[in-house]
């Protein structure tokens, strides 16, 4: 599974076009599956908020993904909070 390389090629698709709806999900999944939840939640969001306002498929990955990004986030903020005690 070669999610890196999908996230290379969907990136150079997006600079060529910067409105490429299909390149920003695509990159979502392959983010999505690679564990970059975050930078998931950035190409859905993209798509949902601005490119594609209302597309059902980003708006449901942006439901899906944003909780588990800030679970996340609590807990590597309660890890660095730990180190720092």
């Amino acid at each position: 599974e070669r999610f890196e390389e999908a996230v290379a090629d969907c990136t150079a698709a997006i600079a060529a076009d910067a409105a490429y709806v299909k390149a920003y999900l695509r990159r979502g999944t392959a983010r999505e599956r690679a564990g970059d939840l975050e930078g998931a939640l950035a190409d859905n969001e993209k798509v949902a908020d601005e490119l594609e306002v209302g597309h059902a498929g980003a708006a449901a990955a942006v439901a899906r993904l944003r909780p588990a990004v800030e679970r996340k986030r609590e807990e590597m903020k309660d890890e660095m909070m730990g180190k720092l005690k």
